[in-house]
This record gives structure tokens, sequence and C-alpha cells, in this order.
């Protein structure tokens, strides 16, 4: 998906994901590697790569399961999102902000000539800029 933002709120989502994003990385295990900012796919294998060579030299046996989340990042269900935010001490008027950025949200999708009817946004991304920096601590 898309998300076609003008200037304004594409600022605020700036302004607001460098305010939060300090105080949602101490939160984050630091094994998490997706959508941080020291952290890649390339930094995820080596630290395995580390952990498959230590348990090869220690004799033991590891069993490795990777799962693709992909899809699951637009199932981010924005109640759910909120209640955590104000869990972890998001409150006043920046979680006020952030209700009302994510709240009322409606899709449509056009192609060529054609306009589906509009549908109410209640889950996923909020753009593409920060796709998760609000959500990618869903998992605590």
């Amino acid at each position: 998906p898309i998300s076609l933002l003008s200037t304004a709120p594409k600022t605020f989502e700036t302004i607001v994901s460098d305010m939060i994003t300090p105080e949602l990385d101490r939160i984050i295990v630091d094994d998490q590697h997706g959508f941080r900012s020291s952290k890649t796919t390339t930094t995820n294998l080596l630290t395995l790569q580390h952990s498959i060579i230590d348990a090869f030299s220690a004799g033991l046996r590891m069993d490795v399961i990777y799962t693709d989340f992909a899809k699951a990042l637009y199932k981010v269900n924005h109640t759910i999102l909120l209640h955590k935010l104000k869990y972890i001490g998001v409150c006043g008027p920046l979680l006020q902000w952030i209700k009302s950025y994510i709240s009322q949200r409606i899709q449509i999708v056009v192609y060529k000539e054609f306009q589906s009817k509009p549908i109410l946004v209640t889950s996923g991304e909020l753009t593409a800029r920060n796709e998760l920096k609000l959500t990618k601590f869903i998992q605590i």
C-alpha cells in the first residue's frame, strides 16, 4: 500500500517519530534487527552466524527457524497500538495527536478511471517512510 500524504502530516510524523523512537529503543529487545536504525538483515545474519559457530565449537546442536512477518506489518490494530503507547508512558497531547492521526482514515483504491468505495482503515502501517516507527514494539 502507498500512503499519499501532504507535507504537513509528513513533517509532523517525522517530529513525533524523532520524539518517541529513543523511548521505544529503550524497551525493544536488543536482538530485534528489523526496523532499527543501527541494525539490518545483514547484522541479523552475522549474529546468527556467530551463534552457530559458537554452538558448533561447543559441540552443541542448533535449530533455526526464520519466519517472514512482512504481511503482518499491515495488520497492526490501531486500538492495540494506542493501548500499548499509553502503557509505555505516551500520554497527553502526544497520545491524542497520534490517535487523531491514525483514526478515521479511509482507503480508496484507484486504477486508471476506476475508483473503489472508501473504507475505514482500522489497522496497518502509518506511512511508508515510518513503516514501523510506532508499530515495531507491538511484540512487547
